[in-house]
């Protein structure tokens, strides 16, 4: 599905959400509260992967984004909270920022869904 710019499926409680090809200053605070209102306070939704495999551009404010949607995530008891990217100047920045010492970054979608069962 699409709303607000931003992909999302529900694979059976676990949302992923593909940002485009784009995500920082620009569009941050909308995909954050979009994520909040939409996936955050809904309890069909057990699990949460940003797909950043598509994104080609990212900065240090949406690191500090990804981090808060996180906390936030992990203060409403749900299950994971997983980053799926491919190994490219995003995953380079993710990591960089030492991002991936809190948050699982995971290459490969069809792995993350398998941790549903």
């Amino acid at each position: 599905m699409k709303s607000t710019g931003f992909n999302w499926k529900n694979f059976e409680g676990i949302v992923v959400i593909s940002p485009g090809d784009y995500l920082d200053v620009r569009n941050g605070i909308g995909f954050k509260e979009f994520v909040e209102k939409k996936f955050l306070e809904n309890e069909e939704v057990k699990s949460l992967v940003l797909d950043l495999t598509e994104v080609k551009v990212i900065d240090s404010f949406i690191i500090g984004i990804i981090v808060a949607l996180y906390k936030k995530f992990q203060n409403e008891e749900k299950g994971f909270f997983i980053l799926c990217s491919k190994e490219n100047h995003v995953e380079g920045v993710l990591k960089q920022s030492m991002l991936d010492r809190i948050i699982p970054i995971i290459n490969d979608l069809k792995k993350i869904l398998e941790m549903r069962g």
